[in-house]
C-alpha cells in the first residue's frame, strides 16, 4: 500500500517493537523515512517511520502501520478528568450500534431549488420585501427579476445572470422615467 504524508496511520510496529497507537506521518528531509506527529503517544512525536517501500517495513520487519480506519475504536470522550477532553481509552468497546441522523430536508428542485437559497432563506421571500418597496408595476417586476438574477448567480449560471441583472437593471430605470 503507498502512503502519503499527512496520512493517519495506526501503528503495530516500530523498532522491531510491538506497539499499538496512532499517528500522522509528516515528510522528512531523510531519504526513505517519514517522521510521526501529532501521535496518540506522545512519546512517538518527532521520531521516524520507514516507508512502506523500504525493506525494513513490514508486519515481522522492524516497522509496520496501516492506514488508521478504526482509530476512534475503544475510545471515548472524557469525562474531564483528562486534559482538554481528550480521548482516553476504554475498558471495553462501546457496544452500542452508532445513531445515524439523517436529515429529512432533501434536495426538493421544485419548491425549494438550491440556486434559490440564501441559507435558509428562500430568495422568493427576499424578493417580495424589495419588490414591495417600488409601486411602479413594471419598475418592480425588472428590479425583482434582477435581485433574482444576481442571488442565484452563484449556485446557477455565474455571470450569466449577472449580465441579466444588469439587462433587467436598465429595464427599471427605462420604465421609471
Amino acid at each position: 500500500m503507498k502512503f502519503k504524508t499527512g496520512d493517519r496511520v495506526h501503528v503495530t510496529r516500530i523498532n522491531a517493537s510491538n506497539v499499538d497507537f496512532f499517528t500522522t506521518l509528516q515528510y522528512a528531509n531523510l531519504p526513505g523515512l517519514y517522521q510521526m506527529i501529532d501521535s496518540t503517544d506522545s512519546n512517538y512525536n518527532g521520531s521516524f517511520l520507514w516507508k512502506s517501500n523500504q525493506r525494513d517495513f513490514g508486519p515481522d520487519k522492524k516497522c509496520y502501520y496501516t492506514l488508521a480506519t478504526d482509530e476512534n475504536k475503544g475510545l471515548r470522550w472524557s469525562d474531564g478528568s483528562s486534559a482538554e477532553g481528550a480521548p482516553v481509552m476504554c475498558d471495553k468497546e462501546d457496544s452500542e450500534e452508532p445513531i445515524i441522523q439523517r436529515t429529512t430536508d432533501t434536495h426538493d428542485p421544485v419548491n425549494k431549488p438550491i440556486h434559490y437559497m440564501l441559507g435558509d432563506i428562500e430568495v422568493k421571500d427576499i424578493i417580495a420585501i424589495v419588490a414591495d418597496k417600488y409601486h411602479k408595476g413594471s419598475v418592480a417586476h425588472n428590479v425583482a427579476s434582477a435581485l433574482e438574477y444576481q442571488m442565484r448567480a452563484p449556485g446557477k449560471n455565474g455571470l450569466e445572470d449577472i449580465k441579466k441583472a444588469r439587462k433587467c437593471l436598465d429595464f427599471a430605470i427605462e420604465n421609471w422615467e
